[in-house]
């Protein structure tokens, strides 16, 4: 994050902020990006019916709600995702007049379309942030390193990976005010060429190790074997097992 200017003059524009949506565990990141700016809940999918999460993301307080649908997300890794979600987001701010953005991912601990985003779009990206706000004319970024908080202070854009809190349910007694923007690669100016090749990448289960417990014959049997291992302590000569 670039050093913000310290004239009280200035403020941040209102900043766009686009919430990348894996799945439901992803919803309480509208909530953050909330009270940051207006909310485009952002993701991808491998079929064009609109996805529930994102509708979700609409009752939850998002102002938009965008799924790139194309079939070959069924298939293909974490890569070709990030470099369709930042396609998605060039598309988005080049349609909304280039405002600043404030990309929010998930962070549990091993995420990786976060970063991968960021490094496509050549965005700083931190991540562990467990609190962000808007202070006049910059941002305030909590994260946690080791056992401590450290505040960091920047203007975007930039890509926040969020530890999230587990998701709350909310009353669904009323329809989302609006409805999902279907995109397709064309849009975003993409081939299915481009990704084809990340279905090389993306990691198949494999079968489970075999289970062969060992059978002994007698419990005295057992408690000599975890003895001679050092696990039991060994009986006395004479004495009771």
């Amino acid at each position: 994050m670039s050093e913000a200017t310290t004239n009280p003059r200035i403020e941040l524009t209102r900043p766009m902020i686009v919430a990348l949506l894996e799945d439901a565990r992803d919803l309480p990141l509208v909530s953050i990006g909330a009270r940051l700016g207006d909310v485009v809940a952002l993701s991808v999918r491998d079929n064009a019916s609109p996805d529930a999460t994102l509708l979700d993301a609409l009752t939850r307080g998002a102002s938009r709600a965008v799924q790139v649908s194309d079939p070959i997300f069924d298939s293909v890794d974490y890569l070709a995702v990030a470099h369709t979600l930042a396609c998605a987001i060039r598309h988005l701010c080049e349609r909304l007049g280039a405002p600043p953005v404030v990309v929010l991912a998930g962070d549990r601990g091993r995420g990786a379309v976060g970063p991968a985003v960021a490094e496509r779009l050549s965005l700083p990206h931190l991540g562990a942030v467990y609190g962000v706000e808007v202070a006049r004319d910059h941002l305030l970024v909590d994260r946690q390193l080791g056992s401590s908080i450290q505040r960091l202070r920047g203007t975007p854009p930039v890509v926040l990976a969020c530890v999230l809190p587990a998701l709350t349910p909310t009353a669904r007694a009323s329809a989302p005010s609006s409805t999902v923007e279907l995109l397709e690669l064309e849009a975003l100016h993409i081939t299915q060429q481009e990704l084809l090749h990340r279905r090389r990448f993306r990691p198949e289960p494999g079968a489970a190790v075999a289970s062969a417990p060992r059978v002994l014959a007698s419990v005295d049997r057992l408690a000599d074997r975890l003895a001679r291992d050092g696990v039991w302590p060994k009986r006395k000569a004479g004495g009771p097992g």
